[in-house]
């Protein structure tokens, strides 16, 4: 069983955020078999779970949010997935091409995505469309059939830290690889951190932070509360440290829910519900600062 030191606060209280982006559907009138995609990106109350304004329409999943950007991806029949961009207070829809996924970068330099889903990273200079790739067995060869699981970026934005797990039966071994991005130069690899099987990861999230990365974890054992452990990953010369922030209540654990979204200081985390609980970093651990149900909303994806 992997050790960690108690919870401590890391940050101050901020105010709960005043909306959320997520792409969503009315459960009066779901899309026949649709489970993952939504068909409305909106923009939602925290205080209300009302939609304040619909951004783009479609069969549709958020993927990522920077700033005023909201990036989503759009799947048009049986066809590859399309990018688009738009801003949170409503506007054009700028496409910005095709991928399974696209993360982008703080400084707004790159767009890193999954080319597919067990062979290549790509990161895209937005300025120039120039890419450049590496692949999975690359990044984490010692993970006997690699998946990526997440991909947050390094704040300010010229690294990101792909977190990779083993598609394989056996042990849930899982790696952390950071990587830099620069224009013109291609990927290169500058950290590594394996974890055992003892920590089964649950996401990795950008951190308002410099140099850290935000996780969840549960222990594989599934003994103590629950929720997710929210911890911080701290990437140094030194190499990769861990801290505990909080454990999270019981309906953002796989079993109740799931975590939806978590915001870049690490005090809001999203996580489904009946439909969704707003959770809140308060003395020194997490709690519900907000129930909203009887709503109308399913969310299927969101972001702060």
């Amino acid at each position: 069983m992997t050790s960690l030191p108690p919870s401590v606060p890391v940050f101050p209280v901020l105010p709960l955020p005043a909306q959320f982006v997520a792409g969503a559907w009315s459960p009066k009138s779901p899309p026949a078999g649709m489970t993952a995609w939504g068909t409305e990106l909106v923009v939602v109350s925290t205080k209300t779970g009302h939609v304040e304004r619909v951004l783009a329409r479609g069969r549709l999943e958020v993927l990522a949010q920077e700033g005023s950007h909201v990036f989503f991806g759009q799947l048009p029949g049986n066809e590859e997935t399309v990018i688009y961009e738009v801003s949170i207070t409503g506007g054009p829809v700028r496409r910005i091409g095709t991928a399974d996924s696209l993360t982008p970068s703080p400084n707004g330099d790159f767009l890193a995505d999954q080319s597919d889903s067990t062979t290549d990273l790509v990161v895209r200079d937005i300025a120039t469309g120039t890419t450049a790739s590496i692949g999975l067995r690359v990044l984490a060869p010692h993970i006997v059939d690699p998946v990526l699981k997440s991909l947050p970026w390094v704040s300010p934005g010229d690294y990101f830290a792909a977190l990779i797990v083993s598609n394989a039966s056996g042990p849930d071994v899982s790696e952390l690889v950071v990587v830099e991005a620069r224009p013109h130069r291609p990927l290169v690899v500058v950290r590594t951190k394996r974890f055992s099987a003892s920590m089964t990861w649950d996401f990795i999230s950008r951190s308002a932070k410099p140099s850290t990365v935000l996780g969840g974890w549960v222990p594989s054992s599934g003994n103590g509360p629950p929720g997710p452990r929210v911890v911080q990953v701290t990437l140094s010369g030194r190499g990769v440290s861990i801290r505990a922030v909080g454990t999270l209540p019981a309906s953002c654990s796989d079993g109740e829910g799931g975590v939806d979204a978590i915001d870049p200081s690490g005090q809001h985390v999203l996580c489904s519900s009946n439909p969704f609980d707003i959770v809140r970093f308060l003395q020194g651990r997490y709690r519900i600062a907000r129930s909203i149900s009887g709503n109308s909303l399913v969310i299927t994806t969101a972001t702060w």
